[in-house]
């Protein structure tokens, strides 16, 4: 795979997300199986016709990250008590509330749909670039559909689906299906 900046400060937003992880859980042998079901932030799919539920709280995010730019991340991130881990992510540019946001490739600076597996969230960067597996939406993309959305509360709720392939090998597809997410927006004014 060659090098990528984009993919790399991509891969550290997912690691960040974890990097508390272990001081999260103490001394257990993995995380707490507390479901945040009807909880804030929470954010639900299929993937390949199986279920898949956060069970991680990252706060959803809207940032002026590039100059005159609104972008809405939603993040999504499930982690087993072995630490395995599995994250939905859905980057909506030019976000500017209610309506259909189209995903496609990352590459051509829209909207796009990020899908990660880990065998181990807590292993060091550099072994997680080589064991992760990373999808990304393609040309044949996918759909967020903000439903609602109050600018004064940050409240945000909404449904997605997108096809994305493994970044280093084309012909292994997933489908992210009947995807719902719901939470508060924090605005990051960078």
């Amino acid at each position: 795979m060659a090098f990528s900046l984009r993919a790399h400060v991509r891969h550290a937003s997912y690691i960040a997300a974890v990097a508390f992880l272990p001081l999260l859980a103490g001394c257990s042998d993995g995380p707490t199986e507390s479901s945040v079901a009807g909880q804030d932030p929470h954010v639900t799919a299929s993937v390949n016709g199986s279920p898949w539920e956060a069970n991680y709280e990252v706060p959803l995010v809207i940032g002026d990250v590039y100059p005159a730019r609104d972008r809405a991340e939603v993040v999504g991130l499930e982690i087993s008590p072995s630490f395995a881990g599995r994250q939905v992510t859905l980057t909506i540019e030019d976000f500017d509330g209610p309506g259909t946001y189209a995903l496609g490739a990352r590459s051509t600076g829209g909207s796009w749909g990020w899908y990660v597996t880990s065998p181990d969230v807590r292993a060091e960067g550099a072994v997680r670039m080589t064991t992760d597996r990373h999808y990304e939406t393609g040309a044949s993309g996918g759909t967020v559909i903000v439903t609602s959305y109050d600018a004064s509360t940050g409240r945000i709720a909404g449904t997605f689906s997108f096809t994305a392939a493994n970044v280093d090998d084309a012909n292994d597809v997933v489908a992210v299906a009947n995807g719902s997410f719901k939470g508060r927006l924090y605005i990051d004014r960078r």
